[in-house]
């Protein structure tokens, strides 16, 4: 399934599948009052996904995205409450990242290698704070043989380097 600029209010159901976003955004809710309900067996997003996040503790904020071959999802848990409510801005793209500033030390280990796809989030319309915890479905990612050796890396944005975040393995 193929489409451009869809707003799903109320509900979205993925059971089966992929949706292609075009170059577009798939949008779940309207604010931070109406974020909308995620019914997810299976499928996913192949493309942009953005998400209404209300300012309140809340686990299994579930954003499917992946790309034509692989479901490479995320899911959130906020343990303290995002100071203001707004949107999460979720991508998954299928190609190696530049290296720049690498290699970082992040708990205590040289992490010199990036995988083959990134993923990408991104506050809107006032989002901001909260504690969180993610989980992200590394799914294709050939060479990987001790997922639980892998670590997560963060950056600015495209060009800036690359930094630990001093968590210490990723446990993808």
């Amino acid at each position: 399934l193929e489409f451009r600029r869809v707003l799903f209010r109320s509900q979205l159901e993925l059971t089966n599948g992929s949706v292609t976003a075009s170059g577009d955004t798939l949008t779940l809710g309207t604010a931070t009052t109406t974020t909308g309900a995620l019914v997810h067996t299976s499928g996913y997003v192949i493309g942009t996904f953005r998400r209404w996040v209300a300012s309140a503790t809340a686990s299994n904020i579930v954003f499917p995205i992946g790309s034509s071959a692989y479901y490479n999802g995320a899911e959130f848990d906020f343990t303290s409450a995002p100071t203001t409510g707004g949107t999460i801005l979720a991508t998954y793209t299928a190609t190696k990242p530049d290296a720049t500033g690498l290699p970082v030390t992040d708990g205590g280990e040289s992490c010199m290698n990036l995988g083959v796809g990134y993923w990408q989030f991104t506050a809107g319309n006032g989002f901001t704070g909260g504690t969180y915890t993610v989980r992200l479905a590394a799914n294709g990612m050939p060479g990987v043989s001790d997922p639980p050796s892998l670590h997560l890396v963060q950056r600015t944005g495209n060009g800036a380097s690359w930094t630990g975040n001093e968590i210490g393995r990723a446990h993808v």
